[in-house]
């Protein structure tokens, strides 16, 4: 009830939701809890593995139809695709979780993506444009993002 009569709960549901796909609930997540189980069943001489390759596609298709579901059940609006193009391992942190470069991430039009990077770079390109002097970035997605830091002189 509380997602169709208010506007601010609603929005920190889908924030939280796409906050998780994003960051928390990754396929690189998941891939890491496959292997452990898997490890684990073997060492416990389990030796049917058939399902694996079949939990291992439901892990990379589900995010996609839980934003698409999203957008149904609350009319969350497009998805764009933002690209974070900054050398492997590079600390950031975007919408308040530590990440390491590069990073690619799903936001419905018009949320906000916030990305702080550490030492070495004095601003950002979004899609080939400066966006601003400083060493965070705050931007409504407005489509699909390309992010590129600019280098500190």
């Amino acid at each position: 009830r509380l997602m169709n009569h208010s506007p601010i709960y609603r929005a920190r549901f889908i924030r939280y939701a796409m906050d998780m796909l994003n960051h928390r609930l990754t396929e690189k997540f998941f891939s890491g809890r496959i292997a452990h189980y898997e490890e684990l069943a073997r060492s416990f001489g389990y030796t049917d593995f058939s399902f694996v390759d079949d939990l291992r596609e439901f892990v990379h298709r589900r995010p996609a139809l839980v934003r698409e579901g999203m957008q149904r059940r609350f009319n969350a609006g497009p998805v764009r695709r933002v690209e974070v193009r900054i050398p492997a391992g590079t600390p950031l942190r975007i919408d308040g979780f530590e990440e390491t470069g590069p990073y690619v991430g799903d936001y419905f039009e018009g949320q906000t993506i916030e990305i702080a990077a550490t030492d070495g770079i004095a601003g950002w390109t979004v899609n080939g444009t400066l966006a601003g002097p400083d060493a965070g970035l705050s931007r409504a997605v407005d489509g699909d993002l390309v992010v590129e830091p600019v280098a500190a002189p």
